[in-house]
């Protein structure tokens, strides 16, 4: 079975989310209900600014979320936003639906992964 890029590489990458957060597993968990808590109006909010097709709103969003992915350590979706940020500097509004498409995906894959990624965090902390 082929498998993407995406699907390739952990949705987050635990040890670098622990080195992000001074190995400190339960600010690790912390931030990371903090990206779950926010996922979905972030997620809203860039289709909003997509299906106005406004390249300035859409490219302040992506650049947020790459951050947002960066700071959790989900390198994948981290690609996604940076893919949809340049396609909005560049004002290729065409391909905005497809790199949403992108984005949105690997959200979901990320958000599947918070249970498991948690729980491997509380373990590895003794708790």
């Amino acid at each position: 079975m082929n498998e993407t890029p995406s699907q390739s590489v952990p949705a987050i990458d635990v040890p670098l989310l622990l080195d992000r957060c001074m190995d400190d597993a339960a600010l690790a968990i912390m931030v990371l209900e903090s990206f779950r808590n926010q996922a979905e109006s972030d997620l809203a909010e860039l289709d909003a600014c997509v299906g106005k097709n406004d390249s300035e709103a859409v490219s302040r969003r992506a650049h947020a979320l790459k951050g947002t992915s960066g700071a959790v350590a989900a390198s994948t979706l981290m690609d996604a936003a940076c893919r949809l940020e340049e396609a909005a500097c560049s004002q290729m509004v065409a391909e905005f639906g497809e790199h949403l498409r992108a984005v949105r995906a690997e959200m979901h894959r990320c958000l599947d992964a918070l249970p498991a990624v948690t729980e491997q965090l509380r373990v590895g902390a003794g708790k």
